[in-house]
C-alpha cells in the first residue's frame, strides 16, 4: 500500500528537505503548514541569510513566521521601525551583520541605555556603523569584526566591551591614525577602571586596553587591515594574560617585529601572512624557528618562498599549507625538502600551478593521508597518484584536480596498469566523503568514465567545464544527476583565468 509522503515523520522530511536548496526549501514552507514547522528548524535554516539592503518592507517582516538565524543589514538607515524589528528577533539571531548602517540621531538620545539583548548571538560583524549604543548585552559572541570607522571615539569600545563576555576572534579594520579628533557622545557615564575613554578622539590606547578586557578568551586576532605600527603591534604582543593561537600581521610588519611578536606569543599555532605581498624568506624561517608547534600558514601569491620551504615542511604539525602559484620553487628545491619531510599531519593542501613533478607529489601526499582539501589545479598530477589518492586519502571532502593534461578515465575508474602492490586500482568512487569535485578542463575525460567513476550520495558541487572529451547529451546529464542526487552540476566553459566563484568552498575555515 502507497503512502502519501504527508504520513511521513518529521525526521524523513527533514532528511529529503536537507537535499534541496535554500530557495527550494523556503518554497517547500508554502507549502502546507505541516511543512513550514518541519523546515522551521536550525538543521534546515542555519546557512540561510536573510540579507537587507537601503530598506526594509516592514509590515511583512514584523510577522516573519520562520526562525532564521543569520542576519545582515546594508546600507540601512536604523529608525525606530527597524529597532523594533531587531528588538522582536534579537533573540533568535546567531549571526549578524551590519554594513554602512547609521543611527537616527533621534535614536540615539531614546536609546541611550541600550534595548537589544541577543543572547543567542554568535558572530557580530560592524562595518561602517554607529549601532554599538544599540547592544544591552552580547553573552555568547566568540566572533567580533570591527570597523574602527570615522566618528568612533574610544566611548564607543567601551560600551562594546561592558557587553561582551568571551570574544575569540577579533577582526579589526580601517585603523588609520591615533589622531582623529571626534566628538563626545553625551549623557554618559564611564567606570575609569575599564577603559579609560579618553577625551575628543579615538586611540591605539582604548584599542590595547579593549584586547586587555577579552584577553582571557580571546585566541585568534586579525589586524591585517590595520595601520598598526610595529611598535603597537609588539605592545599587543605583551599583553598580560594573552595567549593568541593565531594572528594576521599588519601589511608593512618587519621581519623582526614578527620574531618578537612569536617570542612573546609562544602559543601561536596559525601565522597569516596574506597581505605581505613580498614576504621574506626571513620572516618565514623565524616563524618556523620560533614556533615549532605551527599548524598552519597563510602567504600571498608573490611571496619568496624558495629559500624557507626547507623548513616549512620540517614542521611536524602543520595541517594548512597553500602554495598556490609558487612556480618559482623548482623540483630540485621540493626534492631537497622532502629528502627530511616530516609534515605528515595536512589537513588542507593547496599545489596549484606549483611546479612539483608528479613521483615528489605522489610521496607528500601518500605521507599525509588524512587531508581533507585538496588542490591541485594546472599540476603534473598523472592518473598513478590520483589512483593512489583514491586508495589512500579517503577522508577528502574537497578535491579539485582541474586542467591536470595527463587525467584521464582510467585515473577516475582505476582501470590503470599496476605499478606495484601497494597500487590496487581503485575508483574515484572510493571517496565517500566528497562534497566537491572539480574536473574542468581535463579533455581526456569522456562520457563513459565519469558515468563508471562518479556516484556520491554526498557530493554536493560537481563541476566539469571545458571538458572537450565529454558529449553533454541530455541522456548522459541526466543518469549523471541520478547517480549523484546532491550535487549541483556546471558544465559551461570555462575561462582561461580560471576564477570561479564556487572556489569559496575550498577555503579553509578559520
Amino acid at each position: 500500500m502507497a503512502l502519501h509522503i504527508s504520513c511521513l515523520p518529521d525526521n524523513v522530511l527533514t532528511y529529503i528537505f536537507e537535499f534541496l536548496d535554500n530557495e527550494e526549501r523556503l518554497n517547500a514552507c508554502l507549502v502546507c503548514k505541516d511543512w513550514l514547522q518541519t523546515v522551521n528548524c536550525h538543521q534546515l535554516l542555519w546557512d540561510i541569510r536573510l540579507e537587507f539592503v537601503e530598506e526594509i518592507d516592514g509590515p511583512a517582516l514584523i510577522h516573519m513566521t520562520r526562525r532564521f538565524e543569520q542576519f545582515v543589514f546594508r546600507n540601512i538607515a536604523i529608525d525606530n521601525f527597524v529597532i523594533e524589528f531587531l528588538s522582536k528577533y534579537c533573540r533568535q539571531m546567531v549571526k549578524l551583520t551590519l554594513i554602512d548602517c547609521n543611527l537616527h540621531e533621534e535614536c540615539q538620545f531614546r536609546f541611550l541605555n541600550n534595548i537589544l539583548k541577543c543572547d543567542n548571538l554568535n558572530a557580530l560583524y560592524i562595518r561602517r556603523s554607529n549601532v554599538v549604543p544599540l547592544f544591552a548585552s552580547l553573552p555568547k559572541v566568540t566572533t567580533l569584526v570591527l570597523d574602527l570607522y570615522d566618528g568612533m571615539t574610544d566611548y564607543v569600545l567601551c560600551d562594546l566591551s561592558r557587553c561582551l563576555l568571551k570574544v575569540e576572534r577579533l577582526v579589526l579594520f580601517d585603523l588609520t591614525a591615533d589622531e582623529r579628533i571626534m566628538t563626545r557622545p553625551k549623557k554618559r557615564r564611564f567606570n575609569p577602571e575599564e577603559i579609560c575613554p579618553l577625551n575628543f578622539k579615538f586611540s591605539f590606547e582604548s584599542v590595547k586596553k579593549f584586547i586587555q578586557k577579552q584577553s582571557k578568551t580571546l585566541k585568534r586576532l586579525d589586524l591585517s587591515n590595520t595601520g598598526f605600527s610595529s611598535d603597537n603591534v609588539i605592545t599587543i604582543s605583551k599583553i598580560k594574560d594573552l595567549k593568541l593561537d593565531s594572528i594576521a600581521f599588519p601589511p608593512t610588519t618587519h621581519a623582526l617585529v614578527v620574531k618578537e611578536f612569536c617570542e612573546n606569543q609562544s602559543s601561536l599555532t596559525y601565522v597569516d601572512f596574506s597581505v605581505h605581498y613580498f614576504m621574506a624568506n626571513d620572516a618565514v624561517r623565524i616563524v618556523c624557528k620560533c614556533l615549532p608547534n605551527l599548524k598552519k600558514l597563510k602567504f600571498c601569491a608573490p611571496s619568496d618562498l624558495n629559500n624557507s620551504i626547507i623548513e616549512i615542511f620540517r614542521l611536524k604539525h602543520l595541517s594548512v599549507l597553500n602554495l598556490f602559484g609558487r612556480t618559482f620553487i623548482s623540483e630540485r628545491i621540493y626534492r631537497e625538502a622532502f629528502l627530511n619531510l616530516k609534515t605528515n599531519k595536512l589537513v588542507y593542501l593547496n599545489l596549484a600551478k606549483s611546479q612539483i613533478s608528479d613521483d615528489s607529489l605522489f610521496k607528500l601526499l601518500k605521507f599525509n593521508p588524512d587531508i581533507r582539501t585538496l588542490i591541485l589545479d594546472k599540476t603534473k598530477l598523472s592518473n598513478k597518484t590520483l589512483n593512489m589518492i583514491c586508495k589512500n586519502l579517503i577522508q577528502i571532502e574537497k578535491l579539485s584536480i582541474a586542467k591536470c593534461k595527463a587525467i584521464s578515465d582510467s585515473g577516475l575508474t582505476g582501470e590503470i596498469e599496476c605499478y606495484s602492490d601497494s597500487s590496487t586500482p581503485t575508483p574515484l568512487s572510493n571517496l565517500k566523503h566528497l562534497r566537491f569535485l572539480n574536473l574542468s578542463g581535463n579533455s581526456l575525460i569522456t562520457n563513459r568514465g565519469c558515468m563508471k567513476a562518479m556516484k556520491f550520495l554526498e557530493l554536493e558541487y560537481l563541476l566539469l567545464r571545458g571538458c572537450d572529451g565529454l558529449k553533454l547529451t541530455k541522456n548522459f546529464v541526466s543518469k549523471l544527476k541520478g547517480q549523484n542526487p546532491r550535487a549541483k552540476f556546471f558544465f559551461n566553459v570555462i575561462e582561461e583565468n580560471f576564477d570561479d566563484s564556487l572556489y569559496g568552498h575550498l577555503q579553509y575555515a578559520l
